[in-house]
């Protein structure tokens, strides 16, 4: 058997054996996997949820058109679905405006308690937390303990829930809709689910339809679709056997790997086509192309390898997973490329390409640029340094209960939520005297009291919630007497509210912070501030934050650092690859403008259309610059052959640019799958990488050959 055969299967037996290890991989719909165990910012809030017994909330909304919740029917209905909801075997609390207790009801001459809207408003705790203002709107925050949050278990529970409520407004005037971060984790399950049945089918589809009419017919694509899937499944087999834990973001891997593999295989068949062409047979052809493309495939697979293990600087695993299995996956891509493709290509002889006979109109395109390369060059040059002025303006803006379309239920009910109530955008604030009922000193109350004013008079806060907003506690009714009414509440029982407020053994107190700020950098400054203020105001007490929130503004603020790393680090990569390949200074230097160019020129218009960059606007920073590169490293490579020549540039664009033109459309088609799905991260790293994809293929055709001519009359 001849080695390339021995080898061939090889690569096959090693990428099947990988694959096994697909049924090992794990997925979690919670928040919390987008974050390392040891992350600060998440260990402070785990902390703040066990200390007091919070679970995953479900935000039950009810909305009624006839009568209001301070109906006695109504208010029946509430004391009612909460004691349904708490029956529950995973629900350890369930609040609404009924379950606060005598404070916010009277008692008629029959003996039946009835809401009182005096008494509530008096209470502190009921208008704009638990009903809205014209009590047409009632909320019943529902701590729910999971076991695990595997996929099923979320599902499983929240359909359940609805079951409860759906039951029990069954016949009545009111709705029910979903907030709160168990809703938020089942709706990742739901929309992943549904990004999965229609976005890889339909991707298989296009791209076997589009590689049949770009490459002449579907012989080359019964050649190059097996190594893309071989690839896919051989990293995700790969990462199974490393125990990876997969996100909602994940599901964007396989097609960044699957239409990456199948680009570069796309150079390989188009060089096996025209050495067809020139009359020479299958089996030398298929030598010749991979002796033709082994260089530039090497080089390109290696930088975008490089570009996507850059993300291991990222400090979300979901995203690492994103950089080492697509890494993994184009290493076995290239493998595969050289060592099976020619193969099977010798043996089923795909013809001529449509894109080989489109060269001529590739040619006149560069002829029309070359004899405009002074207004090209002009062009370019102010498109860079408005660019430049412009990618400033984006700003991180990483809200965890935004990552969904506007239409979608949980954004609706997120976004009632925040109209009529104060919302669910919050900073949770624990304040531990580390004191067995020292938080119930009188001391220490007007200490925190005159915190929360502090905290309420911030521009940012909606609403500060806490026990001090109680009847019992609150000093602002009859100051003289806090020390009575500190010994009343603590010979009394806690209310379920109040639970989810006081440590057990009333060490410890929380404050909620509702907040309207979605910008990261704006929330974390915030968080800050407070930190601060409590270090100050409150010496003795020691103060951490958490929230949901707030943690993804941190790790959207991180991100962002370490997505701006790894360009700078891809950049240092693409100098080095294009000096070490060309062997000259000048000619790296323009291959590397014209890489950041379009970089650049993309994230301006996203300034512009959108300057929202999430967790997954910032991957892209991080990754793209390792795809791009690619066909900058082809083109120069072919122009360095001909560079004496005095038409170099033209010469380059003849025997690269078909593949070139055939690449980014591959990619992006293949990318632009994306642009279908419903979760906000995939979408926006789709539509980032295929505009970024497409300036930089017009850069490559254009801009490139005007100043590889300019510096060819320089030298």
């Amino acid at each position: 058997m001849r080695p390339a055969r021995i080898a061939a299967l090889a690569v096959v037996g090693f990428a099947l054996l990988a694959s096994t290890g697909v049924s090992r991989l794990s997925s979690s719909s919670h928040y919390n996997v987008y974050f390392d165990a040891a992350d600060p910012a998440l260990v402070d809030h785990t902390d703040i949820l066990q200390t007091f017994g919070r679970g995953e909330a479900l935000v039950v909304l009810l909305q009624t058109e006839g009568e209001t919740f301070l109906a006695p029917s109504m208010w029946r209905l509430l004391e009612a679905l909460s004691d349904a909801l708490r029956d529950h075997p995973q629900v350890s609390a369930a609040v609404a405006a009924s379950e606060l207790g005598i404070g916010g009801v009277v008692e008629t001459p029959s003996g039946q308690l009835i809401p009182d809207r005096d008494a509530l408003e008096q209470h502190g705790r009921v208008f704009g937390l638990l009903l809205s203002d014209d009590a047409r709107l009632a909320a019943l925050v529902v701590d729910v303990q999971l076991p695990d949050h595997a996929a099923e278990t979320v599902l499983g529970v929240v359909t359940e829930l609805r079951t409860v409520v759906s039951d029990g407004i069954s016949g009545q005037p009111v709705r029910a809709s979903y907030t709160g971060t168990m809703a938020m984790s089942a709706a990742y399950v739901e929309v992943v689910r549904g990004d999965l049945r229609v976005i890889i089918p339909l991707l298989l589809i296009t791209l076997f339809v589009l590689l049949g009419v770009l490459l002449g017919g579907f012989r080359a694509v019964v050649a190059v679709l097996p190594i893309g899937l071989l690839a896919v499944f051989a990293a995700f087999g790969i990462a199974g056997w490393f125990g990876a834990t997969l996100a909602a973001i994940n599901t964007f891997a396989p097609i960044m790997i699957l239409s990456i593999s199948l680009a570069g295989c796309v150079h390989l068949v188009l060089a096996y086509q025209r050495a067809r062409n020139d009359g020479i047979d299958t089996l030398e052809a298929a030598g010749l192309a991979r002796e033709h493309v082994l260089l530039p495939m090497t080089i390109a697979s290696g930088t975008t390898m490089l570009g996507f293990l850059a993300l291991l600087l990222s400090p979300s695993p979901p995203l690492r997973i994103v950089g080492y299995t697509v890494a993994t996956g184009i290493a076995v891509a290239w493998l595969a490329c050289i060592l099976i493709l020619p193969g099977l290509l010798a043996r089923l002889d795909p013809r001529q390409s449509r894109a080989f006979r489109s060269s001529i109109r590739l040619r006149g395109l560069v002829d029309a640029a070359l004899r405009w390369r002074r207004t090209v060059l002009v062009v370019a040059a102010a498109v860079a340094f408005a660019s430049a002025l412009l990618v400033t303006q984006n700003r991180v803006s990483d809200s965890v209960f935004e990552y969904f379309p506007a239409e979608h239920a949980f954004v609706a009910a997120t976004r009632t939520a925040d109209d009529q109530l104060a919302g669910v955008n919050e900073i949770l604030v624990r304040l531990d005297a580390n004191q067995p009922e020292a938080l119930l000193e009188e001391s220490t109350v007007r200490s925190i009291e005159v915190f929360t004013d502090w905290l309420q008079g911030q521009p940012e806060v909606r609403r500060v919630s806490s026990l001090l907003d109680t009847d019992i506690v609150r000093t602002a009714i009859d100051g003289e007497r806090l020390a009575e009414r500190l010994d009343r509440f603590r010979g009394r029982g806690v209310t379920g509210l109040e639970r989810r407020e006081l440590a057990a053994d009333r060490s410890a107190m929380l404050l909620t912070v509702y907040v309207d700020v979605a910008d990261s950098y704006a929330m974390v400054e915030l968080d800050r501030r407070i930190r601060l203020a409590a270090a100050e105001q409150l010496p003795d007490i020691d103060t951490t934050t958490g929230g949901a929130s707030l943690i993804f503004a941190k790790l959207g603020e991180q991100n962002i650092r370490s997505m701006l790393l790894a360009l700078s680090l891809g950049l240092v990569v693409a100098a080095f690859v294009f000096g070490m390949v060309l062997r000259s200074v000048t000619v790296a230097v323009v291959g590397l403008a014209c890489n950041v160019l379009p970089v650049l020129a993309v994230y301006a218009v996203w300034a512009v259309a959108d300057g929202s960059i999430s967790l997954g606007a910032a991957t892209v920073m991080g990754m793209i610059l390792g795809i791009v590169i690619d066909d900058t490293v082809y083109l120069l490579t072919a122009w360095w052959r001909h560079r004496h020549c005095p038409d170099a540039s033209l010469r380059a664009v003849a025997e690269t640019g078909p593949a070139l033109v055939t690449t980014s459309i591959v990619l992006s088609a293949g990318l632009a799958a994306g642009l279908l799905s419903d979760f906000l991260p995939v979408w926006s790293m789709s539509a980032l990488s295929v505009g970024i994809i497409l300036t930089a293929s017009l850069i490559d055709l254009v801009a490139l050959p005007a100043m590889l001519e300019r510096v060819r009359r320089d030298a």
